[in-house]
This record gives C-alpha cells, structure tokens and sequence, in this order.
C-alpha cells in the first residue's frame, strides 16, 4: 500500500494509490491481485521560477487519471517460471490550452492486457524467455481529416499482438543478449501494420578488467497514435494518418573498463531511419526566409504566414522522410567507495543529417539535442544488524538547446528554442521492516523549461509518501 502526495506550491496535486494481495497456492505457485488508482492535476498558474525565463511558455491546465486492477500467476517447474497476467485499465485527461475553447480536449478511453511470460532456465542450458501479449485500446481518438471543430470518436478501437523471443547465451568470456520479435497492429482506423525486428548485443571480457562491446539491431516500428490521429496544437499534434512504419537500423561498438573502485567505457552508434516521421518543414531557424527558394522545398509551394509563422499543417503535421542518419558517441564512468557510488554518462551527437526528394539539401532534424549528461551519486547503507535500510541519490540530467515549432494557438506555429536545462532531484528512503517511507524533491535548481512544445514541469517540488508491505 502505498500514497504519494506533491507539493502545492505550484497548484499541483497528485494522489496515488496502489494495493497488492498475493497467495501462495503451494510452494511452487502463487497468485496475486493488484490494483491501481492514480489522480494528477496542475493549473499551472504560477508554476516555475519567474527569475529564469526560456524562450516560450505554452501553459495549460491539465488533468489526468486512471484506475487500473487485474491479476497475475506464476508457476515455477523444473525447466523454469511461467507466469499469466490479464489486467483492465480506465483513463480520463483533460486539457484546457490558455482557456481557448477551440483547443479544450476531454478524452477517455481504456486499456486490457493480456500476457504470458516463459523463462527456461534449466541447469546448463542458455537464459531463454519467451513473451506473448495482446492488448486492446478502446480510445478517444481524432479521425482522418480532423480540425478543431471535429469531435472525437470514444469507440475507435485498437489491437496489438506481440511474440518477443529473449536469450542470453554465454560462451567462455563471450555473452551475448539477443532479441526477436514480432506484432501485428490493427490501427482504430481499419489499417493493419506487420511490425517487428531483432537485435544482438555482445561483450568480450578480457584480461584485467577490459572488455569489448558490440552491437547491431534492425526494427519495423509504427507511428505512435497520437502522430497518427491526435488533433492538439497546444502540444504539438497535428493528425497524419498516411505516415507508415519506419525502420531502424544501428551498428555500433565500443570498450571500456572495470576495477573495483573506479571504471571507464566509450561506445560509437550509427543509426539509419528509413521513413522517419518528421515536420512536413524542418524546424530550422529562419525557415520564413529559405521556404521560398525553389531550390530548398522544390514542389512546395505553401509559405509563411508574415515573417517567422507557418500554418500548422506545415508545422505541427509529420510526413515520412526517406532518411535521416545519427551518429552518436556515449561516454561513461563510475566510481565506488564504501557506501557511495558515482554513475556518469554522457552522450554526443557527433553528426546526423536527413534526405528526401522534396529537400533540395541534406536537412537537419534540429529537434535532436547536441548534448546530454546524466549522472547519479548514490548512498546506502543498512543499520541496526540490516534491519534499517537508509539510501540518499542525487540524480540529473542536463540537455542542451533544440528547435522546435511551437502553436501560437491560431492556426499557425513558429520555431522557437528549447533552452538548454538541468533536471536535479534528489530522494532519501529510509526501510524499517516492512515500511518504506520516502522523500524527494524534484527539479531543485528550480529552472524554468520545456521538454517538449508545450509541456513544461513545474519548478521545484516535492514528494513524499509510504510504501507498506504486508506479508504473511
């Protein structure tokens, strides 16, 4: 049983609930209900720290809630676990973009689930599991065509039938992390996808602590449905239901290594996307000015609305891209000592580009940022002959700036900066017997940004809540 309740401070409210009930049937099977019920809403009135401005604010009161139950059952034999879970899910949002009626939205819709899981793991044989799933969405979603002024349908329906096959085989100081799968999807508007792919990860352990890593993969991925159907400027969609699968391909390798306090590693990653789904205009800045070059769009014969606004048709909607390519560098590192540990990682794009026959150039996709650094710095520690478990962690993640087109909510859209930002949190939990009472606090160098057009977190705020085990 757990509840979480958020600061105030900001007019914003969140309530969660969450109940597990297990049963042992016999020493090998057990069988578990749960059930969750979750509330969160912000006026965003005043919601981040006046003194650090980014370039655009997109505000909006926003709700959303959902009640989820179902139930799960697993059984352990003598080649390995099986375990069934069904569960049903209700959902409700609503949205009320700068109190413009014609950009309100009300929608609900639910969620069932259905999936078994295989795990073989008989001695001297390779980790082999084997996933099934098959889920129905019943939502709101906008239809082919829509405007503002186009009602949503609460009865579109959508399927989803996915076989993901997982193994890791070992051989010697070679271990390899392999991946399989395939779906089928039926869209709420009657069209079915055939989606799927693979991928295998390798690493060689060496002597003294080294190690080689590599990796490739190949995957058929479908637009998500609120690319595809979902009408809401406010947060940057506009429907498209014409955009196909596209596909993925990565190769990449790297190295590092490993001591017992200290640790280094480097990985290279290129990554193809073959009808990638972008902006029917690349979000370049001063696009008003290239747009009407023939040379630059050939065919495109819509232009800006005064110097720096296009309509959102131009902006907001995404069209397939024959290619868009991304080489990216991650570097890590940790250190150990006692009871504190330090995670690093740092990503580079090193280069990207995109084409397709209505560029007459090699494109951008300046949404990507240049730059992102995470890092973690943990402390842990069990007391009183380990039945007090204490842990603190700093967490954070700094992005570096990107362009966008954000709406100005008639009609048009214009791009503008997402401003370079730094997310610090912070959490300290404390476990006493089958209580885990927690703390943390979010965003706490309190900076004003955005991560996406129109979704702003709020400034600093704070969290706090029990989580209570009952076990018999």
């Amino acid at each position: 049983l757990s509840m979480v309740i958020a600061d105030t401070s900001h007019q914003i409210t969140t309530r969660h609930l969450r109940m597990r009930l297990g049963y042992w049937i016999d020493p090998r099977t057990v069988v578990e209900g749960f059930a969750d019920w979750l509330d969160n809403g912000s006026s965003l009135a005043n919601p981040t720290n006046p003194a650090a401005n980014d370039s655009v604010q997109r505000l909006y009161a926003a709700d959303f809630g959902t009640a989820a139950y179902g139930i799960t059952a697993g059984r352990v034999f003598d080649a390995g676990v099986l375990r069934v879970t069904g569960s049903h899910a209700a959902w409700e949002r609503a949205l009320d973009p700068r109190g413009n009626l014609a950009y309100r939205e009300r929608a609900g819709g639910s969620r069932t689930d259905f999936a078994s899981e295989w795990t073989h793991a008989a001695p001297g044989s390779p980790r082999v599991r084997l996933e099934g799933e098959w889920t129905t969405q019943q939502n709101a979603l906008w239809t082919r065509g829509a405007t503002e002024m186009t009602a949503a349908s609460q009865n579109a329906r959508a399927d989803l039938q996915r076989l993901v096959l997982l193994a890791h085989p070992e051989a010697g100081p070679l271990a390899l992390a392999l991946r399989g799968d395939g779906a089928r999807r039926a869209r709420p508007d009657g069209v079915q996808e055939w989606l799927g792919g693979g991928d295998a990860d390798a690493r060689l352990a060496l002597p003294l602590g080294f190690h080689l890593e590599g990796l490739t993969g190949w995957n058929r991925e479908g637009a998500p449905e609120e690319r595809l159907f979902r009408w809401q400027p406010a947060l940057g969609y506009y429907p498209n239901p014409d955009l196909k699968p596209r596909t993925h391909t990565r190769v990449g390798g790297g190295g590092g290594w490993s001591g017992r306090h200290l640790g280094a590693g480097a990985t290279w990653e290129h990554h193809t996307f073959r009808d990638t789904w972008l902006p029917r205009i690349l979000p370049e800045p001063g696009v008003c000015f290239v747009l009407p070059d023939p040379e630059t769009y050939p065919g495109e014969t819509a232009g800006c609305t005064g110097f720096e606004n296009l309509a959102d048709s131009l902006a907001l909607a995404h069209v397939n891209y024959a290619r868009e390519t991304r080489e990216l560098l991650h570097v890590t590192g940790h250190a150990a000592l006692g009871n504190w540990r330090l995670d690093l990682r740092h990503t580079y794009l090193l280069a990207g580009s995109v084409r397709d026959p209505r560029l007459g150039f090699a494109g951008i996709n300046w949404q990507v940022p240049e730059n992102v650094f995470a890092g973690r710095l943990l402390w842990k520690r069990r007391v009183l002959e380990g039945r007090l478990g204490l842990q603190t962690q700093w967490d954070w993640e700094w992005f570096s700036e990107r362009r966008v087109f954000a709406a100005d909510m008639d009609g048009t859209s214009r791009v503008v900066p997402l401003d370079e930002y730094l997310a610090l949190d912070f959490t300290a939990r404390m476990e006493i017997r089958t209580f885990l009472l927690y703390f943390r606090a979010m965003n706490l160098y309190h900076d004003r940004y955005a991560t996406e057009p129109g979704v702003h977190p709020p400034g600093v705020n704070f969290r706090f809540g029990v989580d209570w085990r009952l076990r018999n």
